[in-house]
């Protein structure tokens, strides 16, 4: 069922399907899943978006593992799904926004700025992804200013907002031809944020 069809959407249906099982019975259904995609293992190394995970910390490390993980994706050509890498990075991506809308924007930001600088780094290794990147990018700019607005009494959180979002100008700037005279290699283009 796609989203928006009668009855709610897929996850919506799942989600109140697992939410009438028991705890056993979750962890089989876990572990089977494992077996059949084993890559899905950081996701039990890292607080999800729930109302627990206030009190931890997300380890940046996880996530740019991951970025990296779903970007080699798009190495194997033969074996590669079309939309892999947009689908892996759009996952990731939204585990940031629901950090967002939970109002833990630390973590948010942590992971939008995981996915915008490996992002960037790796841009120009994978041409063929060229279109996930820009779609990533774009995303995570809308979760950014969840993330500025939701901490307007905190000037330092704030500036690392700041700081993606210019890196992100940076990067679009540097990419694009010229402009009307304008050169794009600026002495603000030649910051690197990250």
């Amino acid at each position: 069922m796609k989203p928006g069809s009668q009855g709610g959407t897929q996850i919506d249906m799942l989600k109140n399907n697992l939410e009438q099982r028991e705890k056993p019975e979750l962890v089989a259904i876990i572990q089977h899943m494992l077996r059949q995609e084993p890559e899905l293992q950081w996701l039990l190394m890292t607080p999800l978006p729930t109302a627990s995970s206030r009190k931890s910390s997300v380890d940046p490390e996880v996530y740019r593992q991951q970025v990296l993980a779903a970007m080699s994706a798009g190495d194997y050509q033969r074996k590669r799904k079309r939309g892999e890498v947009e689908r892996r990075l759009t996952a990731m991506k939204s585990i940031a926004d629901e950090f967002a809308a939970q109002e833990n924007y630390a973590a948010a930001l942590t992971i939008y700025e995981v996915l915008v600088s490996e992002v960037i780094n790796h841009f120009n290794a994978y041409r063929d992804e060229y279109v996930a990147f820009n779609i990533i990018l774009m995303g995570c700019i809308d979760g950014l200013d969840s993330c500025f607005a939701g901490e307007e009494d905190n000037p330092a959180m704030r500036l690392r907002v700041i700081r993606v979002l210019f890196a992100i100008y940076c990067f679009y700037t540097d990419h694009k031809p010229k402009r009307r005279g304008v050169p794009p290699d600026t002495a603000a283009s030649d910051m690197r944020l990250f």
